[in-house]
């Protein structure tokens, strides 16, 4: 039997002995054993959604975190198996570079100082872009609707953005500028000097539009960096020049081919 707040009396370690003392605490006069703890977990995952609500209410009265500013990040997990089930082991783009093998995705949500707030399980071929919503729907009611959300540019889509502001909530998500939207040419046409927040890093602001479709980016230029592309690039260059200039007088077959 489950009662809440009950202390912590000792760690889960397979094919060890559960002390007989963790029994009376839970308020069981019989020693549990390991396969109890197993069957609880059923009994956990059938009440997670209360259990997390729970948890995070009562870390939040013992720690009182900030919670005004959230990360959210997911990664992967494979299963050694060959088949896919029909509900979270599913094939999809593995950050653990096993796409040959099923998998789950495991979300969490912490505070700017790291303490969790949520974690989500979710099927293997979950994308990133498509996480957002139901993250943001599964904390509407725990008071954390007005907070600004921090993600990677994974998660950054228009759909996702307007989600995250509905309620009185902000973003501040990654968002890749090498591609042809127009906003982001607006973004990289606009003059203004960079400020300098680190040795190795500049930032500058730039707002796009007016109102409340107006949108912040803060351009990031890392010097370091820079002068590696730069290296790339030239590199990329000579190689192609190189190529170009070996087709020689090539004609027909052979020469569509060395294209």
């Amino acid at each position: 039997m489950l009662r809440r707040a009950a202390p912590p009396c000792y760690e889960i370690q397979v094919g060890l002995p559960v002390p007989p003392a963790c029994g009376i605490a839970l308020g069981n006069p019989e020693p549990i054993a390991l396969q109890h703890l197993y069957r609880a977990m059923d009994v956990l995952l059938e009440h997670r959604e209360l259990i997390h609500k729970e948890v995070f209410f009562s870390v939040a009265d013992l720690l009182n975190p900030e919670v005004d500013l959230l990360f959210f990040d997911t990664t992967s997990t494979y299963v050694e198996r060959d088949e896919e089930d029909e509900g979270l082991v599913r094939y999809g783009h593995s950050k653990d570079g096993r796409p040959d093998l099923p998998q789950v995705v495991i979300g969490l949500a912490v505070t700017k100082e790291g303490i969790p707030v949520r974690s989500w399980v979710l099927p293997g071929n979950t994308q990133d872009v498509k996480t957002i919503e139901a993250v943001k729907r599964d904390l509407a009611g725990w008071k954390l609707s007005r907070c600004v959300w921090v993600a990677d540019r994974g998660m950054n889509s228009e759909e996702n953005r307007r989600i995250l502001q509905t309620a009185g909530g902000h973003y501040i998500l990654g968002e890749k500028l090498r591609d042809d939207q127009e906003v982001h040419k607006a973004v990289l046409s606009r003059k203004g000097r960079y400020k300098a927040v680190r040795e190795n890093l500049q930032v500058k602001e730039v707002i796009v539009g007016e109102g409340e479709r107006r949108r912040r980016f803060v351009l990031v230029f890392n010097p370091e960096e820079a002068e590696k592309d730069k290296a790339t690039r030239e590199k990329t260059i000579s190689r192609l020049e190189s190529l170009i200039e070996a087709l020689g007088d090539q004609r027909g077959k052979a020469h569509k081919k060395s294209v």
